[in-house]
């Protein structure tokens, strides 16, 4: 239903639509050509299909490939346009010409986290997220081009996914990020690492970020993003290290 409410709130603004489809099994398909049968003729659905491990910035990537308008607009499911961005993005695009720009994506739950991605790119730029291991959790554009800030609000509406609701969701990203990170030191090298990582994620979202002003919700949400950057540690540190069947050193183990 999320794509469905997207699509809803995109009416009378988007002059075109592509919704990436990366096999999905929550019934998108049929909610995107539902809508494109009754009347949404300028929304496309496509379909994404991968090898391995699913990839954030490729699937994107193919999206925007199917673009044909002067911007793109990249959105998630769970995000929603301010009025006030729908009434001046127009006038800003025209006035400014930016070949990127950045926006301010605003918490549903915490009203002090603020976060400024780059999310508006001019087509004829060919400017696209990048495909390495980084992006395929948190994906960026990759270009050296001047970047105008939008400050407008968009809203991450995230719901029953949000860190504070369904904190145990976030699992699947983080199998993501143990499989992108490698193993460069022993476990408790790892274990050490993740320990300081949990101390500058604390202090870096509750302060640096100004969650604190949100009370107890603002606590908990630093000490989970503190705990995620712990557990992706441990588990890189607990990974084996890679043996195959010919090498050598093998061979003489199992004789």
């Amino acid at each position: 239903l999320r794509v469905h409410d997207l699509l809803l709130s995109l009416e009378g603004f988007a002059d075109e639509i592509i919704v990436s489809d990366t096999g999905s099994t929550d019934g998108t398909q049929a909610i995107v050509q539902s809508y494109i049968d009754n009347g949404g003729s300028h929304v496309r659905l496509v379909h994404f299909t991968y090898d391995g491990s699913f990839h954030y910035g490729k699937a994107k990537n193919f999206a925007m490939s199917h673009a044909t308008k002067d911007y793109i607009l990249v959105l998630d499911a769970d995000e929603r346009l301010s009025n006030d961005f729908k009434q001046h993005i127009r006038s800003f695009l025209k006035e400014k010409n930016p070949d990127v720009t950045k926006i301010v994506r605003y918490d549903d739950l915490l009203p002090h986290l603020q976060e400024p991605i780059e999310r508006i790119v001019k087509r004829d730029k060919q400017i696209f997220f990048g495909t390495d291991d980084e992006s395929k959790v948190h994906e960026f554009f990759i270009h050296s081009y001047p970047v105008a800030t939008f400050e407008k609000p968009l809203w991450h509406c995230q719901r029953e996914k949000h860190w504070l609701v369904r904190p145990h969701s976030r699992f699947f990203y983080l199998g993501l990020e143990v499989d992108r990170t490698p193993k460069t030191k022993s476990f408790f090298g790892h274990l050490l690492r993740g320990l300081w990582m949990f101390q500058y994620k604390f202090k870096r979202v509750y302060f640096s970020q100004n969650i604190r002003k949100d009370g107890g919700p603002g606590f908990r949400y630093a000490m989970l993003r503190a705990l995620y950057a712990l557990l992706i540690q441990v588990f890189v540190g607990l990974k084996e290290d890679r043996v195959y069947w010919e090498d050598k050193e093998h061979l003489e183990r199992i004789k």
